[in-house]
């Protein structure tokens, strides 16, 4: 699993990573339909931009969304949410299996 840095909640106005969709905000403090940040993995070569668009809740603390790594790679990915703030995001498509693993803060950034 790659490490994440903070992701926060994005600003209400600026452009959103993904084509537009419906969106939803995640259940947490300060929730939002979008959170941008950085992640970094020695096989990903360092650290990247980040951003997560939340489209639909799917039921079951299980929501759908999509992710972009980098400017260049947008993949589908489901989100899950544990007790105890924790979660997960995967992505559902392309080549390899990414899983990133952290937990929300109660200031609502995704870690």
């Amino acid at each position: 699993a790659a490490a994440a840095s903070a992701a926060v909640p994005e600003a209400e106005g600026e452009a959103a990573c993904c084509e537009a969709r419906r969106a939803v905000a995640l259940p947490v403090p300060r929730g939002a339909a979008e959170y941008a940040g950085w992640v970094e993995h020695p096989d990903l070569g360092g650290r990247l931009r980040i951003r997560l668009l939340v489209q639909a809740a799917v039921g079951d603390g299980k929501w759908q969304g999509e992710w972009e790594v980098a400017s260049r790679q947008r993949e589908h990915v489901s989100i899950a949410l544990f007790p105890g703030g924790r979660l997960a995001i995967r992505n559902e498509e392309g080549r390899r299996r990414t899983e990133l693993r952290g937990r929300v803060t109660w200031r609502g950034k995704l870690s």
